[in-house]
């Protein structure tokens, strides 16, 4: 999921403007202010299209779900789905337990339309590229805004790493993770 999102914020940023930072800077708008006001603003449509893509990929996952929860008791939908259809092949029970998917789907949908709609807001890109954007100092702020964006990157190299390494090392992947169940083989 995190690389969804950082893409696509990626291409938004990329596509900012630093002319209007500086204009608003100018102005008088202080450092805060102008994050978010001008870049929050204007990324904003390219961070909610990068969650709707995570959401949209946790709602569909299955692997994860089967090998690491279906073991323990764990049940998700996806699960429940694969489950219907696989062990006891029922079509009709398989679309209504995948109606709140769609639903859920659709209401994120109109949350992001309303967000991004509500109030007669437009967004546009106005022309960044090959413009140079202004180094702001963070100070006191460096070390956890640096923390802070690491966090999300270390967990997204870490935990699939363990998820597939311990899938990779169980011997029946139905009895769960526990040392018994480990093996080389």
């Amino acid at each position: 999921g995190y690389p969804l999102v950082f893409f696509t914020t990626l291409a938004g940023l990329s596509g900012l403007n630093p002319e209007l930072e500086e204009a608003a800077r100018v102005c008088g708008l202080r450092n805060w202010r102008v994050f978010l006001s001008i870049t929050l603003g204007s990324v904003l449509p390219s961070i909610l299209a990068g969650v709707l893509f995570c959401i949209a990929e946790s709602l569909t996952t299955l692997a994860a779900p089967l090998v690491l929860g279906l073991p323990v008791g764990i049940h998700f939908m996806t699960t429940e789905i694969y489950s219907t259809i696989v062990m006891n092949p029922n079509m009709s029970a398989a679309a209504a337990l995948s109606l709140p998917l769609v639903l859920a789907t659709v209401t994120a949908l109109a949350f992001r339309s309303w967000l991004l709609g509500g109030g007669g807001r437009r967004y546009m890109v106005m022309g960044g590229k090959g413009q140079r954007a202004e180094r702001v100092r963070l100070g006191a702020w460096r070390w956890p805004a640096f923390i802070l964006a690491t966090i999300p990157l270390l967990l997204s190299l870490v935990l699939p790493i363990f998820a597939l390494l311990s899938a990779a090392l169980m011997d029946k992947w139905w009895r769960g993770f526990e040392l018994g169940n480990l093996t080389f083989a």
